[in-house]
Parts: structure tokens; sequence; C-alpha cells
């Protein structure tokens, strides 16, 4: 038993580092454009391009990119959504802010949709129980 529990924590584990991995890929790598040049607008000069990037340490390798990346994904203090790697290049604020303030909506939209589920959930789960096989 020891040893089930043991393998599913290291799957559960793996799962979440390829998650990770491609949240990562997905949404830090593939947008088009370069997220510095973004921030720092259309007419600037390269060296104002380059310390964007050392700012937002684009200059750094993949896998340096993606430690930080993932360092901030643990739950500690000073590091969960560190303001120095978790900034919006769109919105020019730290991805926690955006977080807090967009929540109450996004509460709000998840408890209706729960509701939604359970009223309609619960009496087909009830029809298909009454009449099975139909």
């Amino acid at each position: 038993m020891l040893r089930y529990i043991a393998r599913r924590l290291l799957y559960s584990i793996l799962v979440l580092v390829i998650i990770s991995l491609l949240t990562f890929l997905i949404f830090v790598k593939l947008p088009a454009g370069d997220p510095a040049r973004r921030a720092v607008g259309r007419r600037t000069d390269p060296v104002q391009i380059a310390n964007a990037r050392r700012a937002f340490g684009l200059d750094k390798p993949l896998i340096v990119q993606y430690g930080r990346f993932a360092k901030g994904l643990i739950p500690f203090p000073k590091t969960f959504l560190s303001e120095d790697v978790y900034y919006s290049f769109s919105n020019y604020l730290p991805v926690r802010e955006e977080i807090w303030r967009r929540l109450p909506v996004s509460a709000i939209l998840g408890t209706g949709v729960a509701v939604l589920w359970l009223l309609i959930g619960i009496p087909l789960g009830i029809a298909s129980g009454v009449r099975p096989r139909s």
C-alpha cells in the first residue's frame, strides 16, 4: 500500500511538472512578438529593448527562465507569484494584483455555474437512476 501511494505521488509530481512546462511554453514563449519590445513601446532604441530583456530575465537561457517561472509556483512566502517574475506585459502590473482584482467576479461566475450544474445534474441523475438502461 505504501509503495502504491509513493508511486502515485511521484506520478502526480511528474504531471505537475509537465503541466507547468506546457504552461510556460504556451503563455511565455509562444506569443508572437518580443515581450520586451511590447513593454517598452514601438519607438525605442535597441539599448532600451536590451535593458527590458535583462530586467524581465529574457536574456537568460530557456532552462533558467523556466526555473524562475516554476519557483514562483511553489506557495512559499516571497516566492509565490513574485513580482519580478510574474509581471503582466500588457497591463504593466504584477500578476498577483491582477488575480486579486478579478477574483470576486471569478468566484461569482464559479458559484453560478456550480448552482446551475447542480440544478441540471441532480434531476438528470435521478431520472437516469429511476429508468436504468434507458
